[in-house]
């Protein structure tokens, strides 16, 4: 079966992505999981098969290259894919961040 055009140009992202921004290592498998896409766009979760660390890539696909950006997660594969599904923050969000933060 042939996969998305989107799907694989996020395959041809991770690519750039083949030495760990944490340990360096480059020879260690790593685990990278798409967690959505959509049109030139998609969200990759790595996991490095070194040090465990965990990273969330943003890869844009446009005329002039591959933009990405990255941060740096605790998050499983899972938690990544629910809290996307989940997307709204309602003011009791809000309350329940300001009362921990105060605690």
């Amino acid at each position: 079966m042939k996969r998305p055009e989107s799907s694989q140009r996020s395959i041809e992202g991770l690519r750039l992505v083949s030495i760990c921004p944490l340990c360096s290592s480059k020879n260690a498998p790593t685990q990278s999981r798409v967690i959505d896409t959509h049109e030139d766009t998609s969200l990759v979760h790595l996991s490095c098969g070194k040090c465990r660390q965990k990273i969330l890539i943003q890869f844009r696909m446009s005329a002039i290259g591959v933009h990405c950006i990255g941060i740096i997660t605790d998050l499983s594969w899972e938690d990544a894919c629910r809290l996307m599904k989940d997307r709204h923050v309602d003011i009791d969000d809000v309350l329940d961040v300001h009362e921990a933060l105060n605690d």
